[in-house]
């Protein structure tokens, strides 16, 4: 059965709680998967032991490239279709490591398992003896968390700055960190630094000390500096990199016609 939609499911383990995103993996429906592997912190990467690293495979190794997706685990499944072979499994395991790895994506965690007889999901297999690592479901405890918006490293964009009275506000939103009144911060690239003088408000009921990631604000600082729409501010201990060329690697994916 080919699947063309993505489908979310809740679950959980004594450690955590996770949302699985089944994205379709067929060739005819890549834009959905890209969609559905989008908003992963880890991916789960099936390959079909029986039928060996396919191109779909690969293509999949790409969009895990394009996305950043760095928390990879590879699921070699039917293990049952080619007798639990252990070498067979090591030249699958050894063929996608030189190919992923030319993409910059390291796969953590090598696992075979058949899901349909329920081998290496939830309990060790006695079929693979010679396997010594984890289950599917243990092996997901040990994916790590990333960082919130509001744990990383304040970025606050300058949208513009409003003459209100006598005050000068900048006004923007912040895409990471948090934001506090007094906070020492720099404004990138002119390097001006000062402090946070207030977070400006409306109506009282809308007044805070400390904004966080995703909120449009407005604030004052101690100094009387020019700033313009563009620059970044930043605390003065977590500044951005700033240059004037930049490295990178475009990808594109093309349907072929006929």
């Amino acid at each position: 059965m080919i699947i063309n939609f993505i489908a979310l499911y809740d679950t959980k383990s004594e450690k955590r709680y996770y949302v699985i995103i089944d994205a379709p993996g067929h060739k005819e429906f890549l834009k959905n998967m890209i969609s559905g592997a989008a908003s992963a912190e880890a991916a789960l990467l099936i390959i079909d032991s029986n039928e060996g690293i396919q191109e779909q495979s690969k293509r999949h190794g790409y969009i895990l490239s394009l996305l950043g997706i760095q928390q990879v685990y590879v699921i070699v499944n039917k293990m049952d279709l080619i007798n639990y072979d252990e070498k067979k499994f090591n030249n699958i395991k050894s063929e996608m490591n030189a190919f992923l790895e030319n993409l910059g994506v390291y796969p953590k965690k090598y696992i075979p398992i058949s899901a349909y007889y329920g081998e290496n999901l939830s309990k060790k297999s006695d079929k693979m003896n010679w396997y010594n690592g984890e289950t599917v479901l243990e092996a997901l405890d040990l994916f790590y968390k990333e960082k919130g918006l509001e744990e990383k490293d304040l970025r606050l964009p300058i949208q513009d700055v409003y003459k209100f009275d006598d005050r000068r506000i900048i006004v923007g939103r912040i895409e990471s960190g948090k934001i506090s009144e007094g906070d020492e911060i720099i404004i990138s690239p002119s390097n001006k630094k000062t402090k946070v003088k207030s977070i400006e408000y409306f109506i009282e009921s809308d007044k805070k000390s400390i904004e966080k990631a995703g909120r449009a604000i407005g604030i004052t600082v101690e100094d009387e500096f020019f700033n313009k729409r563009g620059e970044v501010i930043s605390h003065v201990n977590s500044k951005p990199l700033s240059g004037d060329t930049i490295e990178g690697n475009i990808k594109y994916i093309e349907e072929k016609t006929t």
